[in-house]
């Protein structure tokens, strides 16, 4: 399995970790819990699949009620097989109902 995420990825995660940690969600680390959760997902721990998706949900104990999703989707592009890492840290309940449940 490919775990690289790829720069517009980083950036939009970079992004969305800066926004919780300034909201005062999270302390310090937090950035390494999300690359711990990539890691476990990279070594295929994943815990519900659905459709062309595997789900990863582990919450992040340095941070308040933040939850971290990783997406695997693997898709058919072109007669290619496609692989696609998304990360999503996220406090909202919709979402982490949406993907953990």
């Amino acid at each position: 399995m490919m775990c690289e995420l790829t720069v517009h990825a980083e950036q939009r995660l970079r992004l969305r970790i800066y926004e919780l940690r300034s909201s005062g969600v999270c302390i310090d680390d937090f950035e390494r819990e999300i690359i711990k959760a990539i890691e476990h997902a990279c070594n295929g721990e994943y815990v519900k699949t659905r459709d062309n998706q595997s789900i990863l949900c582990m919450p992040i104990n340095k941070c308040s009620n933040v939850t971290v999703i990783i997406i695997y989707t693997s898709i058919k592009y072109n007669g290619e097989r496609i692989r696609i890492i998304t990360v999503i840290p996220t406090t909202k309940d919709k979402t982490i109902k949406r993907y953990c449940n």
